[in-house]
């Protein structure tokens, strides 16, 4: 390997590092600022701050996975979204309990960190699931293709696509 190849691989992963590194830093200085706001706002320390960031992450990547948006309109859905519990989340519970002691707010927006926690574990589960359902419906239809010698074109064009092919198999999505 020569010199260039070397030097261009350094140049490479330092550019490479610079990106993640300030990729990592933007999203830990949305975050601490997403603390600051609410915090002067409320003057409620959120333990749940977190896990709206991550929440955000999470339903873009379910829209984008099975319901096959682009990254653009998975992030815009996926911000609304997040949006939305969070004004759910203070006007159910952080504003019933707003004259109540500190420590009650507080377990309460430890409470919300542990159900948004869930919520997207199990988003993550249910978009695993509807991926290896839908891999297992290509190679199914693969499988019926090689034992029938039969065009592939010909098995969607009978069962309608690929949701026919899963609706013959239990498995809509």
């Amino acid at each position: 390997m020569g010199n260039d190849a070397l030097g261009g691989l350094v140049v490479s992963q330092i550019l490479q590092y610079i990106v993640s590194g300030a990729t990592l830093g933007s999203t830990y200085g949305l975050t601490a600022l997403g603390f600051t706001v609410i915090f002067n706002t409320t003057e409620i320390i959120n333990f749940a701050q977190g896990e709206f960031v991550m929440l955000g992450g999470v339903l873009a990547v379910f829209a984008i996975r099975w319901g096959g948006l682009p990254l653009p309109a998975a992030v815009l859905l996926a911000v609304a979204l997040t949006t939305m519990v969070g004004v759910a989340v203070d006007r159910l519970t952080i504003r019933p309990v707003r004259g109540r002691s500190v420590i009650a707010l507080l377990i309460i927006t430890i409470g919300v960190s542990i159900v948004l926690r869930g919520t997207a574990a199990q988003l993550r589960r249910i978009s695993d699931a509807i991926i290896a359902t839908r891999g297992a419906a290509k190679l199914g239809v693969n499988a019926l293709a090689d034992a029938s010698k039969c065009d592939k074109v010909l098995i969607y064009r009978d069962f309608g696509g690929l949701d026919g092919v899963l609706k013959a198999l239990g498995a809509e999505r």
